[in-house]
């Protein structure tokens, strides 16, 4: 959290110093389609649009002839491709020494580049570039440059005459005679070993280059070469190469000493700056640090110096302490570059600058020595996480969050609104306003708001006239220009006390179930509906139910039986019957509560056919005279016998597709039936009728509906199982009687006979109910207990 905040402080200075730089930045500049030249202190700088230069593009230098720029050859010839690269950008820093620069008098330097851009055809098109400088300060005797890449230094020759030294004995002279710059070699010592002589093609064999000027002696080295050595000079690693070089000028033998030494310690980062530290002397440059005479020491970033006010204002430091110096700059200090990623779903963001130390001294070797130094120091990735905040307020019913800490690189792309997803556009269409937020840091955010009352947010009522909003937020953030996507949850959640569902009571009562509801909280704002339908006056008169509604309550009373009952656990005690009334909000539409009643009612007589083609019926046997023993039943399949009976009833339970059961097909209707049966003992068998017992048989139906879950087999067996509950009902069985012969039907209380179109009429009753309890079955009963033949009037008659 430190960091960022500190990110936050630096980065007010932005807008405020941005012009410290962009004056230095423009001068010297020169353009070219893909590239952008600079002028810089003693090197070119070419900034490379990659936009436009593509995945395949190399650079090539031209003098004489065309030098494709490969890692190796660009570090032996003083050319540095930068690790460190502001976005969509690459950064080429070739030093005014390089090989193929024109150099005119150590004064004017031009070079002539181009850009190879290779299309997906393999078809190269060039874009040539050129770019000339010129100094505006002078050479030192000595000037030291370590690069990324490699080491180079360059000295001013004719100021060194020699004629005799111990160089000589390592040294093989040319011919004589000769008035020019002649027999040039090149000689390396190293501690653990003997000196090396070698010619300069030897040398640039093994990736040394040495040049020269009118006025200069150029040698350059890339790092870890196999006769460069380190040395620990207060405990921080310096790299050196011990070369001499050697030449004759006319009849005089000139020796000068070329070392090139490096820091090459990594940097470092504690939190809030990054820094380097670099030894003040360094002993192979100077031989006799008594004499180290300090004349300037300044740093930089990006390769620009900063002068003592800017480095003020920006928090820049430098410390010099005893044989140490070391610069340091802020987190996210202006000219570094900000790498941004994601890693596991979250912003991750590094942050690299390139530090920059430039040492002016005078020792007994040269007057003046200019050392520059480069140094690229990262930090790890940092972790960015984005916050909300719930501005909502209830009393404007809007739904009003902020999203914070959203880096400059990051834009919303989308939101996931309780499950809904839209792009920010689509968001805003929809109602749902999405506003970006800047902020002078650099960051911005965003604040997006949703009405409370929409159809997308879900409410949920917590008791005591308090209803909870839920916004449920994912947030779809893209880190820019790569289109990295990562994701960001939030939840709100809004209380509201004054918008609470009415409560409700239901009793039990032995023939139905009573639901009672205050109607003064009923209001406008909520619908009682029955499955899919609201309840009125003409639905309730439709069912069978009762409703009574004043100004204080409404009452709905369910009788047993009708429509919308579900019957569970049957036996010949009681049986389970539930019934649901669900409360609406009329203006979503969306149910806020299903309120469930269970009651224990006792059985009498019924018949229910389940959804599962199981039937269960319980008869009654205590109209029959003389008296029938209801054990003694059975359905047409003897086999099948009572579950349970008592003295007068006899409680069956079978599939529609077993028991002797039979299928009969009436337009989109399938009916099976059954019948229950009393075995009489007739005597003798095959005789004419001798019994004392009554002739008992009632049919039992169900009806159910053939829909596209339903298939018949050709034996017309029960396949799947229907969608819904079939209608029953009992009747007796028909039977044609001699003259004198009575049929009596004995109607009961609160029994229906069952015909077959009675039941057709009930079961398209079922069926449009059913239809708005698509996860409810409920069961259509028709309960019909039928007298039988009074077996004993006829034999009195007889």
């Amino acid at each position: 959290m430190g960091s960022l905040l500190l990110w936050g402080v630096t980065s007010l200075f932005v807008a405020l110093l941005a012009s410290v730089y962009a004056d230095i930045a423009t001068q010297g500049k020169s353009r070219h389609g893909a590239s952008v030249a600079e002028c810089r202190d003693r090197y070119f700088l070419i900034s490379t649009d990659l936009n436009f230069a593509g995945n395949h593009f190399w650079f090539e230098i031209i003098d004489n002839g065309v030098h494709k720029l490969e890692p190796k050859y660009a570090a032996e010839c003083g050319y540095t491709f930068s690790t460190i690269n502001a976005k969509e950008f690459l950064i080429l820093r070739v030093s005014y020494f390089a090989c193929h620069v024109e150099n005119k008098d150590d004064a004017e330097f031009n070079l002539h580049y181009q850009i190879v851009k290779l299309d997906v055809r393999g078809e190269k098109t060039t874009h040539p570039s050129q770019i000339s400088c010129k100094l505006d300060r002078d050479w030192k005797p000595r000037a030291v440059v370590c690069e990324e890449n490699y080491m180079e230094v360059s000295i001013q020759w004719n100021m060194f005459r020699l004629s005799e030294s111990t160089t000589q004995k390592y040294w093989e002279m040319g011919p004589s005679g000769d008035t020019r710059l002649s027999g040039w070699q090149i000689l390396i010592k190293r501690s653990d070993a003997k000196p090396i002589v070698l010619s300069l093609e030897e040398a640039r064999n093994q990736g040394y280059t040495v040049t020269y000027t009118t006025r200069r002696i150029v040698f350059r080295s890339p790092y870890n070469t196999t006769l460069a050595e380190i040395q620990m000079v207060h405990g921080i690693e310096v790299e050196m190469i011990n070369a001499t070089v050697v030449f004759r000028q006319n009849w005089v033998l000139v020796s000068i000493k070329a070392i090139p030494a490096c820091a090459i310690n990594p940097g470092n980062f504690n939190g809030s700056h990054l820094g380097w530290t670099v030894p003040k002397i360094m002993p192979p440059l100077t031989q006799s640090p008594s004499k180290f005479e300090e004349k300037d020491l300044l740093i930089g970033v990006d390769g620009h110096v900063v002068d003592r006010a800017t480095m003020k204002t920006l928090n820049y430091k430098l410390d010099i302490s005893g044989p140490y110096v070391t610069v340091s700059v802020p987190l996210w200090a202006i000219g570094g570059v900000n790498e941004s990623h994601v890693i596991n779903n979250q912003y991750h963001s590094r942050y690299t600058v390139q530090l920059y130390i430039q040492h002016l001294w005078a020792d007994d070797m040269f007057e003046e020595t200019e050392h520059r130094s480069f140094r690229v120091v990262r930090t790890s990735y940092i972790p960015r996480v984005p916050f909300t905040a719930d501005l909502t307020t209830i009393e404007e019913r809007i739904f009003t969050v902020y999203l914070g800490n959203i880096p400059y690189d990051v834009d919303l792309t989308a939101v996931n609104l309780n499950g809904e997803t839209f792009t920010v556009p689509e968001a805003i269409q929809n109602g749902y306003p999405i506003t970006n937020v800047p902020h002078s840091n650099g960051s911005h955010a965003y604040l997006i708001r949703v009405p409370i009352d929409d159809p997308i947010v879900p409410k949920m009522h917590l008791g005591e006239g308090v209803v909870q909003f839920l916004l449920e937020i994912n947030y779809t953030l893209d880190i820019m220009p790569q289109e990295d996507p990562y994701y960001h949850p939030a939840s709100v959640t809004a209380k509201h006390k004054d918008y609470s569902p009415p409560v409700f009571n239901a009793v039990c009562t032995e023939k139905g179930i009573i639901f009672n509801i205050d109607q003064k909280k009923l209001g406008y704002m909520w619908e009682l509906s029955i499955g899919h339908y609201a309840l009125t006056s003409e639905l309730a008169t439709k069912h069978g139910y009762i409703l009574f509604n004043d100004s204080q309550s409404m009452t709905l009373e369910i009788p047993l039986f009708t429509t919308g009952y579900l019957y569970e656990d049957i036996n010949l005690s009681q049986f389970v019957g539930t019934f649901e009334v669900v409360l609406r909000d009329t203006r979503t539409q969306k149910i806020a509560e299903t309120i469930v009643k269970r009651c224990l009612f006792k059985t009498h007589e019924l018949v229910v056919c389940a959804p599962d083609g199981v039937v269960t019926v319980v008869i009654t046997t205590a109209t029959a005279l003389p008296a029938v023993d209801p054990w003694q039943t059975t359905l047409l399949d003897k086999a099948c016998k009572p579950k349970e009976s008592d003295e007068a009833r006899a409680l069956f339970t079978f599939h529609v597709s077993t028991c002797g059961s039979r299928i009969t097909v009436n337009g989109n209707y399938l009916t099976y039936g059954n019948e229950v049966v009393f075995n009489r003992a007739i005597i003798p068998a095959h005789q004419p009728v001798i019994t004392r017992d009554s002739e008992f048989r009632l049919t039992v139906n169900c009806i159910y509906q053939i829909n596209d879950t339903v298939r018949l087999h050709t034996d017309r067996k029960f396949l799947e199982e229907p969608q819904v509950s079939g209608v029953g009902s009992v009747t007796e069985t028909k039977r044609h009687f001699d003259p004198g012969q009575m049929n009596v039907l004995n109607k009961h209380n609160g029994i229906v006979r069952g015909s077959t179109s009675e039941d057709l009429e009930t079961l398209n009753e079922m069926e449009e109910y059913n239809s708005a309890f698509p996860y409810v079955p409920v069961v259509g009963v028709t309960i019909a207990v039928l007298g039988t033949l009074l077996a004993a009037l006829i034999k009195r008659k007889c």
